[in-house]
């Protein structure tokens, strides 16, 4: 599965992100957002995202990865 599945015209269609919170849900469509601002390896640009974000949203960068853990979960069916 491609990110560009999982996103189109900037919103995510998939179970995970549809139990979050609205506030959760903005923080990772923001994250989405500042992540293709960033220039750089994507890994970089992974955690600078995610830390730009959580200030933005005064949240816990936990907020994105235990998204991001139980996205990849559903996904591969574990």
């Amino acid at each position: 599965m491609k990110l560009s599945d999982l996103k189109s015209q900037n919103e995510i269609n998939t179970d995970t992100f549809n139990s979050l919170s609205p506030l959760h849900k903005d923080v990772v469509t923001d994250f989405f957002r500042n992540l293709d601002k960033e220039d750089g390896t994507i890994l970089t640009n992974f955690e600078t995202a995610v830390d730009k974000t959580a200030v933005q949203y005064n949240v816990n960068t936990d907020v994105l990865y235990n998204y991001f853990d139980n996205e990849v979960e559903a996904q591969l069916g574990v």
